[in-house]
């Protein structure tokens, strides 16, 4: 099949109601290098950010929402999509050797600028070690981490992927953080077929099962997420005439630039302030200039403490306006407590239950992972979201292995493969929502959230009042 567009309808349950919003995403990475959507064959230099951005935000999707339904893990399906194996290595269609452990590689900053995000890494091993001690592994394998730090640098990303796969024989890589540290390494994963799952980056490049069938997305679509705080602006601050941007210097911040460099002026806002940063700056200088444009309302495309710091110090510049924040800032522990009062009238699009939050104490899902990390996580923070994050990553792998292990042939890479390509599963992270994808029609496993205001007195988002928004099935651009 050739590749086609598509184009998103959200749907927008509460108050908002959005149509043909563009459906591609960013990465919080940090780099200029980046990889254009739908290429039509693999290489493995990265194109330039500008390319890589531009065709994201103007590839069109389309797609009907259908209403999907929870299939048990343990459900042996076959994939609607299968990874081509003709030029595979031999082991990646031979099962793994009876009582060999599966090892599941995490590559991510553990060191760097945004180190916050090498707690994933923790939150992956608390769910392995209890399927491990509780169930005996998968199919008779016990599960293992294998972290690797690249410093969210993307020259580091190919030495520790290459480390993983030929030294440590990963079977699997999840969650890998990073747009260019992804689009530098996923060449060497489709080489040897190894799969490159969940990645924590949104780029449509992630959702192309025909050119990179060994490379899958774990998280929503930050050109969608970027729409919505347009018309979010519309409904909730009418009287708002002004925008100021933040964004990131890389292709996660340039996609959110590129969407709303066209969504504001679209909607009739003026754009007074467009600043982007880079990884080294305390943003002192930046929102220096944000503010000098008069602002109604702040956008930040920006990501991990760098939201602390625009809170912050927007609010000691006498800013009282309300602040958007990327959902890549939602953990209330990690980035919303250390901005303290400043925090107030704030908005991020919630699309993950935050386990320190008060609005889940009672949640049987949430109750059950704290449960989880005192037993199996000595010394680890069980209210840091990212280290929920990391719980969900290793529960979606859980599931893609056991049905991987069913299907004919047994438990293979390549099998595992066609798993992560056919989830239709709850997530206990997730705030709604279902975990699906099939890489015929739907290429993106996270599509729903909610547009919320943060309480900084409770330490709580205002999920109940906010704007729910549900596009499953209708997040990508991907050749099929």
């Amino acid at each position: 099949m050739t590749q086609r567009a598509m184009r998103t309808r959200l749907r927008v349950t509460a108050v908002v109601c959005l149509a043909a919003i563009a459906a591609a995403c960013g990465s919080d990475s940090n780099s200029g290098s980046s990889a254009t959507a739908g290429s039509a064959a693999p290489a493995t230099a990265a194109a330039p950010a500008t390319e890589a951005t531009t065709a994201a935000t103007t590839a069109a999707t389309t797609a009907a929402s259908s209403a999907a339904t929870s299939v048990p893990s343990t459900e042996a399906a076959g994939a609607a999509f299968k990874v081509p194996t003709d030029k595979c290595p031999a082991d990646a269609t031979q099962p793994l050797a009876d009582g060999a452990p599966i090892k599941i590689g995490f590559i991510g900053p553990q060191t760097g600028p945004l180190a916050a995000f090498g707690v994933i890494a923790q939150g992956m091993k608390v769910y392995f070690d209890k399927i491990n001690k509780e169930q005996g592994g998968v199919d008779g394998h016990q599960l293992e981490v294998v972290t690797k730090d690249d410093a969210y640098d993307p020259a580091q990303s190919g030495p520790a992927v290459q480390e993983a796969i030929q030294g440590d024989k990963i079977f699997a890589s999840v969650f890998q953080i990073g747009t260019p540290n992804v689009a530098g390494t996923r060449q060497q994963y489709a080489d040897a077929c190894v799969p490159q799952a969940l990645v924590g980056t949104g780029f449509p490049a992630w959702g192309d099962p025909k050119n990179w069938p060994w490379t899958t997305g774990g998280i929503p679509s930050y050109t969608v997420e970027a729409k919505v705080w347009v018309q979010f602006i519309k409904q909730k601050f009418p009287d708002a005439k002004k925008v100021a941007i933040l964004s990131y210097n890389n292709d996660f911040g340039k996609t959110y630039k590129t969407t709303l460099d066209e969504a504001l002026p679209a909607a009739g806002y003026q754009i007074v302030a467009d600043v982007a940063h880079e990884g080294t700056s305390d943003l002192s200088n930046e929102v220096t200039q944000l503010l000098a444009g008069g602002p109604d309302v702040i956008i930040g495309g920006t990501t991990s403490t760098f939201c602390t710091n625009l809170i912050k110090l927007a609010r000691q510049g006498g800013f009282t306006g309300p602040i958007l924040n990327s959902y890549t800032c939602q953990s209330i522990q990690q980035f919303m407590v250390p901005a303290g009062d400043a925090a107030a009238n704030v908005f991020t699009l919630v699309v993950a239950k935050d386990p320190s939050d008060p609005a889940y104490a009672d949640d049987p899902d949430v109750k059950q992972y704290i449960a989880d990390v005192g037993t199996y996580g000595p010394g680890v923070d069980a209210k840091v979201g990212n280290v929920f994050t990391g719980y969900n990553g290793a529960f979606l792998t859980v599931d893609a292995l056991n049905r991987a292990a069913k299907m004919d042939g047994g438990l293979t890479r390549a099998n595992l493969m066609n798993a992560f390509w056919s989830f239709n599963t709850k997530s206990p992270i997730a705030i709604g929502g279902v975990a699906k994808v099939d890489g015929v029609k739907d290429a993106y496993i996270a599509e729903y959230g909610v547009m919320a205001e943060y309480d900084p007195t409770g330490q709580t988002y205002k999920v109940a009042d906010g704007v729910k928004i549900d596009a499953e099935g209708q997040g990508g651009v991907f050749a099929g």
